[in-house]
């Protein structure tokens, strides 16, 4: 099984349920040799389908069958979920929400995701007093499910942007006190889970997209996020690295982040050349079959 912390280096973590864009990267990685890590988020896939219509379980066999398909080695790719929550269930009061979340998780668990991502930061129908204990309280009854299962990679961490993105740039860099209780708290479950795993938390390092501009993070920050990851024996994972440059997300690996997320890219990459196709097509041979 791949395990990311043997391995020295970063890892891109695709999150993306389109058969065809999994198609272009398998065909990447088996050129180049590579370790691979697929995801798919809450919205994406749950025990309902999500917006691809796929559950876990048929996730995780339509990759299967690719891998089989294309001669692929299992031991190199790693199946991840992403924003594991509440959130495609904002609108549901809570006991809804948190049933659906722990179900969803126990389904990712059960049919083969190794990397877990928690994320609890959503607000809820009858969130009247919503606030970070509640988030944290939430956590813990999902990190209470991966109770003995000791090949799981778990992420953590709240100060990340939604799912999908937003349409406005609204961000903060995590601070780093606020940090550093996240992982008392983080480290303290583990430990009553008698769970021995790196720990990885996912912060927000200033870093942002949307159809308008893109936000790089700050170097002097990162810099401080690197010391304070090597003093507390941590990694981290940058989510929304979509239409970064390879310099910020070198800066990025060089400084402790040993996950980064892309997904709206590819996928938004991957229509623009079906439509261009199409172009082509329209120019070169439907006029010609007219003739």
């Amino acid at each position: 099984m791949l395990n990311p912390f043997q391995i020295d280096h970063s890892f891109p973590c695709f999150c993306t349920s389109n058969e065809e864009v999994i198609k272009a990267i398998f065909n990447y990685i088996k050129k180049e040799e590579l370790p691979l890590i697929i995801e798919s988020t809450s919205s994406q896939v749950n025990q309902y389908g999500g917006y691809s219509n796929k559950t876990p379980k048929k996730f995780i066999k339509d990759i299967n069958k690719l891998i089989s398909k294309m001669k692929l080695s299992k031991d190199k790719i790693m199946i991840g979920g992403d924003h594991l929550g509440q959130f495609p269930w904002k609108d549901k009061n809570a006991l809804i929400a948190n049933k659906n979340a722990s179900e969803l998780v126990k389904q990712c668990i059960r049919y083969g995701y190794k990397k877990i991502h928690i994320d609890t930061t959503h607000r809820l129908k009858n969130d009247y007093d919503f606030n970070h204990e509640k988030i944290l309280k939430r956590t813990k009854l999902l990190m209470k499910l991966l109770k003995n299962k000791h090949e799981i990679v778990p992420i953590f961490g709240s100060e990340v942007p939604y799912p999908g993105s937003l349409k406005k740039i609204s961000i903060k860099k995590q601070s780093i006190n606020s940090l550093k209780k996240e992982i008392e708290f983080y480290k303290e479950n583990l430990n009553r889970l008698n769970l021995k795993t790196r720990l990885v938390c996912v912060v927000e390092p200033g870093m942002f997209f949307n159809d308008k501009k893109i936000t790089k993070p700050n170097l002097s920050y990162l810099k401080k996020l690197k010391q304070f990851a090597k003093e507390n024996s941590i990694f981290y994972e940058a989510h929304s690295c979509d239409y970064q440059n390879l310099k910020t997300l070198k800066n990025l690996t060089n400084n402790r982040f040993k996950f980064l997320k892309v997904g709206p890219e590819i996928t938004h990459n991957y229509s623009k050349s079906i439509f261009e196709m199409e172009m082509i097509e329209k120019k070169y041979f439907l006029k010609r079959s007219k003739i």
